[in-house]
């Protein structure tokens, strides 16, 4: 395999470990080992904001994080639907 194959196979892949917390229809989690280093500052966060449609659906949406406030686009709102 090159190093571009190695790259390319590599690139897409996200993981990270950490805490969280889910308080109502808020989840906030705290990276604490992440493949992005950046993710793993102290302090790290990222709160989303959860909205279940029915009982297969839910929307979720970055709201904060800790460099501030995440503005509301339809890039940062995913929805999640589970399959049987």
């Amino acid at each position: 395999m090159t190093d571009a194959q190695r790259v390319e196979m590599w690139q897409p892949f996200s993981a990270t470990a950490g805490t969280y917390e889910l308080r109502a229809k808020e989840l906030t989690i705290r990276p604490i080992v992440a493949k992005n280093p950046g993710f793993m500052e102290p302090g790290s966060f990222t709160t989303f904001e959860l909205t279940v449609e029915n009982d297969t659906s839910i929307w979720v949406r970055a709201t904060n994080a800790d460099a501030g406030p995440i503005p509301l686009t339809s890039a940062n709102r995913v929805r999640l639907v589970r399959l049987e």
